[in-house]
């Protein structure tokens, strides 16, 4: 299901150019109609715990490189795999894996949920277009390892 195992480094390295776009670009976009700051979180989730200064080493792989692994493993290499075995189109494929994703993220509110759905949706079509999961796990963790920089850089501005 998860495709070949091997790929071109120019995969891998479009998927690390891609990966941070996949999922900045559509924050950004849902952050502009949001009034709100905080918008990102359900109102019963503590913010705080995914506070830069709350980050332990711990934190940091799990959110670059264990969440990525499992995610796509289980995403764009099982689900996706399966619903384009059993017959249903890669469209299908890609927009199904990507509404579990999204699904899988109920810490968010509504809106960042939706921006995880697109990103699913840009990682799937990595996998489509790749044949490998090894190319979403590249662009999923670049894109979390982002993510991880400019929170930082953000509440730790240089002076």
């Amino acid at each position: 299901f998860a495709g070949a195992m091997r790929t071109e480094p120019t995969w891998l390295l479009i998927g690390a150019i891609l990966g941070p776009l996949i999922l900045i670009v559509p924050s950004l976009l849902i952050s502009s109609f949001m009034s709100e700051a905080g918008w990102q979180y359900r109102s019963e989730v503590n913010e705080a715990i995914f506070a830069p200064e709350n980050w332990s080493l711990a934190y940091i792989f799990v959110a670059v490189i264990m969440a990525p692994v499992v995610e796509e493993v289980a995403f764009r290499g099982v689900a996706f795999g399966a619903i384009v075995a059993r017959g249903l189109s890669p469209a299908a494929a890609i927009m199904l894996s990507s509404l579990a994703f999204a699904f899988s993220h109920l810490q968010y509110s509504p809106a960042a949920m939706f921006v995880v759905f697109l990103s699913g949706v840009g990682f799937a079509v990595l996998r489509l277009l790749s044949g490998t999961v090894i190319v979403p796990i590249i662009a999923h963790m670049t894109a979390n390892a982002n993510v991880l920089l400019l929170n930082w850089i953000a509440t730790n501005p240089p002076t």
